[in-house]
């Protein structure tokens, strides 16, 4: 094993012959560099006799913020025991799965993320704090490519891997501001951004511990330059749509009142579109379906 892979510390999980166990939880954390792949945990499982006993499962439980996770299968080599067993079997290569983090480009921070290794017998829900670090300040980071494993391909192309992708979800929250025309404001992505050009409702992606009507409040503040009080925010319906890397979940709420007048803060036009036009204007395809549910409202 390399000084880098030495640094990591894997989750390694044993085997044992004693009936079923209960949950364990473990609290780690990883040190990481920036936009790239990096292993953050192991798991394999053995008997007395190092012979591999079984893969687990990996069910992603709480999706990181800040990046996207992949597992990738083949031999592995555990470092270290969080329960049990013959730990003269540690860094024998043997079948197992490794858990694969890459933060978004240019993030730098804390980030987590919480995955459960499920075992037929035994269940171990692992919580990771992830310190992602400028690449320069975080040498010696594990790859993504285990060292045993036939043609692996890296956690970004993830329709190349052989094995499952754990999707991100990401929670984006929008809104349809409504005149006393009963029109709906839509904004167009300004140059620059990602789906340019595009029309979209007023909104955006939830900070760490915000809710949703708290994350309207600020946007329409930062982007439009009006108040709105939580009480004038009525939830209408949401968008369920699945992106190559990640699934976007975005509730829609409907808002008739607020303080201010409609600017444009951040650069972007502005139109006040009835309902049956929204069509005419090219959307995000997860925005599309937020259509026909203000049809019914307001025509």
């Amino acid at each position: 094993m390399n000084g880098a892979a030495r640094a990591l510390a894997a989750t390694a999980l044993i085997g044992l012959s004693s009936p079923a166990l209960a949950e364990q939880s473990w609290n780690l954390r990883r040190t990481v560099p920036s936009d790239s792949d990096t292993v953050i945990g192991v798991g394999t499982r053995w008997n007395k006799a190092c012979q591999s006993v079984g893969v687990p499962e990996v069910i992603l439980e709480e999706a990181p913020l800040h990046g996207t996770v992949c597992q990738q299968r083949g031999m592995v080599r555990a470092k270290r025991l969080l329960a049990g067993g013959s730990s003269h079997c540690l860094q024998q290569p043997m079948p197992g799965v490794q858990i694969v983090y890459r933060s978004d480009a240019g993030f730098t921070g804390r980030d987590t993320l919480r995955y459960t290794l499920k075992f037929p017998r035994l269940s171990h829900l692992h919580r990771v704090e992830i310190d992602v670090r400028p690449l320069a300040a975080a040498p010696g980071a594990t790859p993504c490519r285990p060292r045993h494993v036939s043609s692996p391909a890296p956690c970004r192309s993830a329709r190349r891997l052989p094995h499952r992708f754990l999707m991100k979800l990401l929670l984006v929250v929008a809104v349809a501001l409504i005149d006393a025309d009963n029109r709906v404001l839509i904004a167009q992505r300004p140059e620059g951004k990602q789906l340019a050009g595009l029309w979209e409702f007023p909104g955006g992606k939830l900070d760490a511990g915000e809710r949703p009507e708290q994350a309207l409040i600020r946007e329409l503040h930062e982007e439009l330059g009006i108040e709105v009080k939580e009480a004038c925010l009525a939830p209408l319906t949401f968008a369920s749509h699945a992106y190559d890397d990640f699934h976007l979940l975005m509730p829609l709420y409907i808002c008739r009142r607020w303080q201010g007048t409609v600017t444009a803060r951040e650069g972007q036009n502005l139109a006040w579109v009835r309902a049956n036009k929204l069509r005419d204007y090219p959307m995000p395809p997860a925005d599309i379906p937020l259509i026909p549910p203000l049809i019914d409202l307001l025509m």
